[in-house]
C-alpha cells in the first residue's frame, strides 16, 4: 500500500534505475504538464510492475519533451517480493 498519498503515481513501460532518464510519450506529457500542471523539477512516483516504485523528477529540456529521472526508492518498495499464484483445478 502506498504511504505517500500526495504524490501522483505514474506507470512507465521501461526499466527503472537511479539516474537513468526516460522520455515520456505524448499522452503522459499531456497528463503531467497540461492536466496536473506539473513543471520542471516536480516529483512523481513511477512504477513499471517489475522494479518497484521510484521517486522521479521531471525535467523539461524543451517545450515538447519531458523526461522522468528516477532518484530513489521509498523504503517500503525496496524489499518488494514477487508473488506467484498457482491455480489448481
Amino acid at each position: 500500500m502506498r504511504a505517500n498519498f500526495r504524490m501522483q503515481r505514474l506507470f512507465v513501460d521501461a526499466p527503472l534505475s537511479a539516474g537513468i532518464a526516460h522520455e515520456v510519450g505524448k499522452e503522459q506529457f499531456n497528463y503531467l504538464i497540461n492536466v496536473l500542471r506539473y513543471g520542471d523539477g516536480s516529483e512523481v512516483l513511477v512504477f513499471n510492475g517489475r522494479d518497484g516504485e521510484w521517486r522521479a523528477t521531471l525535467s523539461l529540456p524543451t517545450k515538447k519533451r519531458l523526461f522522468l529521472t528516477p532518484s530513489s526508492r521509498p523504503a517500503r518498495s525496496r524489499n518488494h517480493a514477487i508473488c506467484t499464484i498457482c491455480l489448481l483445478r
